[in-house]
């Protein structure tokens, strides 16, 4: 579909985009992805990427939640900031805008099944390390913070994953859920501008994204709210073994082999 399609094309397109099967099962997915968001402050693109991308491919699959996931993140980021640790967030979002370009750049040119199966293998080294007892100490330095953020930038980048690297580095450090959840959603909304502006650079942004995000974003504003009324009632606990069943099942989401 041309960038310059006729107001009249673009509604008829718009309208036509729900009776394809395919939309129809992406609808359900960014339901689930927006219920996960809310609850955890993370983890929608590890539910929607793999599934996206299977339907879309890895680029259209990275786009689309980008823009979706606009409209909700600035009111949500700003409700959440008093309790986000900035101070932490400032390195590991330095360190996520370095990278970011670099993951669009292997996005642009890796093959989508490789891209996948990159993916997948970083997430999996994650869950790996933290099963074999790899902890952060509890003060960290810029540095290690930076590093962090820069996998989860390679990784935002390459299919807006970036959550596992994070996560598992707050989780592993007994973080509280309340501060892990607001301080991953003001990373991923300063994050959002870098990716933003290297996307449209790269023109991942195009027309047909746009009208299939608008149709996405109700579905994943309803599931936010869903979600955040689930977060309130979960203990630590449970949300810790959430997170991590989120990361978990996201590597079986993401295997090349579906």
């Amino acid at each position: 579909m041309s960038d310059s399609t006729a107001p009249a094309d673009l509604l008829a397109a718009f309208l036509a985009l729900p009776a394809e099967p395919r939309m129809l099962l992406a609808f359900a997915v960014v339901l689930v992805a927006g219920c996960v968001r809310g609850f955890s402050g993370f983890g929608a693109g590890l539910v929607y990427v793999p599934a996206a991308a299977a339907l879309f491919g890895p680029k259209v699959a990275a786009a689309t939640i980008l823009i979706f996931d606009i409209p909700v993140m600035i009111p949500l980021t700003i409700r959440l900031l008093p309790k986000a640790d900035v101070r932490e967030v400032i390195p590991l979002a330095i360190g996520g805008a370095m990278m970011t370009p670099v993951g669009y750049l292997t996005l642009a040119h890796l093959d989508p099944v490789a891209t996948r199966w990159v993916v997948s293998v970083l997430v999996i080294a994650g869950l790996a390390a933290i099963a074999a007892g790899v902890r952060f100490p509890r003060e960290v330095g810029d540095l290690t913070a930076g590093g962090v953020g820069a996998m989860s930038g390679f990784m935002n980048g390459l299919a807006q994953v970036g959550g596992p690297p994070l996560i598992l580095f707050w989780l592993s450090r007994q973080k509280p859920a309340v501060t892990i959840r607001a301080s991953a959603v003001l990373y991923f909304t300063i994050g959002t501008v870098v990716t933003l502006a290297t996307y449209l650079w790269g023109g991942l942004i195009t027309t047909r994204v746009l009208l299939m995000a608008a149709w996405m974003a109700p579905l994943y504003a309803a599931g936010m709210m869903l979600g955040g009324l689930m977060f309130g009632r979960a203990s630590e606990g449970v949300y810790r073994r959430v997170a991590f069943g989120i990361i978990a099942g996201s590597v079986v989401l993401g295997l090349p082999v579906w």
